[in-house]
């Protein structure tokens, strides 16, 4: 159970002046000699182990000397941070526990990812900032073939990936901490979102909504069209009837095949798989007739995947690659 406490500041006058009651978060080390607050929730820990792994915190425990005239809990200063509580406990206990959500098995939410990111960054916390750029661009990678390959196990780098807060996250979290990299997969995965819920954001956990840019919420918007476009006169040229198979064996039975798929992607609302991977299990074509349709598709879904950043105004994949 968290400890409601009030903190006492050193003595200027003849009266005691306190501050609101402050709680006590995880970890709470009756050892430390530091204690850092983010709202109202305070974390005991030791200067040396946070100097170590941060040279922000090391020059900002120099500045911080217990003898000034601040604010002090069981004889140790008070660091007054503008992180979140949420975001701190998940950096501190990481630099604490080595092992805290650093193994491949580890199922790490969104909000952790987020945490070590932006205050890896903003701490100079190199190994917690490369532990959640690894996970993010695993998620969304800049190649087709990653993307292939990491479909299966998106579910087991990030446990809520799913969820359309990740996605939002993550994308801001792409423009907040310079990592463009991620946005062109991330924000095709937005474009299948309903545009009434891109426009107004999801409400996180702690009451806030998250909300992407305006423009990156056209992008996400206008980028479905677009891409839906491609998809017809790319991924999907092998269902176009101009589309010519001349050595077909079975014509007319392939050309109803073709029908019958057209329909059930296009009507009577087209569904939104601009790189769909090649599946002819549930098709029936002749075997001419399947490999020319599997070679158009996947030089279909390749060619809307190196176009992928353009459409969402971005630089060129070979251009985000060096930024990543």
């Amino acid at each position: 159970m968290a400890e409601h406490r009030r903190t006492k500041r050193s003595r200027t006058d003849d009266s005691d002046a306190e501050t609101p009651v402050s709680t006590r978060g995880d970890p709470w080390l009756d050892d430390g000699n530091v204690i850092l607050q983010a709202g109202s929730t305070q974390f005991r820990v030791h200067r040396s182990v946070l100097s170590a792994s941060s040279p922000i915190f090391k020059d900002m425990f120099v500045v911080c000397d217990p003898s000034d005239d601040a604010a002090m809990v069981d004889g140790c200063p008070v660091v007054h941070l503008s992180d979140t509580a949420n975001e701190l406990h998940h950096v501190v206990k990481a630099i604490y526990d080595r092992s805290y959500h650093f193994s491949d098995r580890d199922l790490l939410p969104i909000s952790v990812i987020a945490a070590f990111l932006r205050l890896g960054d903003k701490y100079g916390i190199d190994q917690l900032r490369s532990e959640a750029v690894s996970r993010l661009t695993s998620v969304f990678p800049t190649t087709l073939e990653e993307s292939d390959r990491n479909w299966e196990r998106r579910s087991s780098i990030i446990t809520d990936i799913q969820y359309t807060r990740s996605l939002f996250i993550a994308v801001n979290l792409g423009r907040e901490c310079s990592l463009p990299s991620v946005l062109p997969a991330a924000m095709l995965i937005c474009s299948n979102v309903q545009a009434k819920d891109i426009l107004r954001g999801v409400l996180l956990n702690d009451g806030t909504r998250c909300i992407m840019s305006p423009a990156d919420q056209e992008a996400c918007i206008t980028g479905r069209l677009i891409l839906l476009e491609r998809q017809g006169t790319k991924t999907l040229k092998w269902l176009d009837p101009k589309e010519s198979y001349a050595g077909c064996h079975q014509p007319q039975a392939c050309d109803r095949e073709r029908q019958r798929v057209f329909q059930a992607i296009w009507y009577p609302l087209p569904k939104f798989m601009p790189l769909a991977r090649w599946d002819d299990k549930k098709l029936s074509f002749c075997k001419f007739c399947s490999k020319k349709s599997s070679e158009l598709h996947n030089a279909g879904r390749q060619g809307i995947w190196d176009e992928l950043p353009s459409i969402y105004g971005l630089p060129e994949w070979e251009e985000l690659r060096k930024q990543q």
